[in-house]
């Protein structure tokens, strides 16, 4: 019981800190912005933990998932600071490889089911094809980090597609938590989606930075990430 109380208090203080840290960070990054970002962040890997010890889940999916999530902590880390570029693009594969993880989370979650099916690839070559129209219609100024940011967007499609694939084959099982599965897993994997091509137009644009934008991208980074961790209480 004292884990749902700790993972409700950890919920709760995200209302407070992530708009703690919007305003520490418009317009520009502060000391205070990256502690606040950091408490944020510290906040999912709390629920994670809390789901963890309450549904006694020792899967391999909760391993996968965890360590995911511990390199979206260190992601959003060096992606803040003020420091040389090298480091914020390490935060960047930080991020890259958390989706990994989470792609190999998903493909152990139903062991009689292959997430990597044709199907997959299928729909991941049509995304990859719909998002290069999309940065050549939104004019997105890429520059020499065209080759790295079309390596992510194929990381973070097919983290969605087989978070969708798994989501759609656990809600066929008759005893399954249908509601549950939907909001935690697919949602939470659809709304990192939202949040990260939210961040290339903002980031890459070339347009007035949106402070609407930014509040967008981040709120949906954080809820996604509170939702994967809560789908550990349900996905073993």
């Amino acid at each position: 019981m004292a884990e749902i109380i700790i993972y409700s208090i950890a919920v709760a203080l995200e209302f407070v800190f992530v708009p703690l840290f919007l305003k520490y960070s418009w317009p520009e990054r502060t000391v205070r912005s990256l502690q606040m970002k950091m408490i944020c962040s510290a906040l999912f890997i709390i629920c994670a933990v809390c789901c963890i010890h309450y549904s006694g889940n020792n899967s391999m999916y909760m391993k996968l998932l965890f360590v995911g999530l511990v390199l979206g902590v260190l992601g959003d880390l060096l992606i803040h600071l003020i420091a040389p570029v090298y480091v914020n693009i390490l935060g960047g594969v930080s991020f890259f490889f958390g989706h990994v993880m989470f792609i190999a989370a998903f493909s152990q979650a139903s062991p009689d089911f292959n997430v990597f099916g044709a199907q997959t690839f299928i729909i991941e070559a049509v995304i990859l094809v719909c998002v290069c129209i999309f940065a050549k219609l939104r004019k997105l100024k890429l520059g020499k980090l065209a080759f790295p940011v079309f390596l992510y967007a194929a990381a973070i499609s097919l983290m969605l597609i087989t978070a969708t694939r798994l989501g759609i084959r656990l809600c066929s099982q008759p005893s399954a938590n249908i509601p549950a599965i939907v909001i935690t897993l697919m949602l939470g994997a659809l709304l990192f989606v939202f949040s990260d091509s939210s961040l290339a137009i903002f980031m890459f644009g070339g347009e007035v930075k949106s402070k609407s934008l930014k509040v967008f991208y981040i709120v949906t980074y954080y809820l996604a990430q509170v939702l994967l961790a809560t789908s550990i209480l349900f996905i073993k």
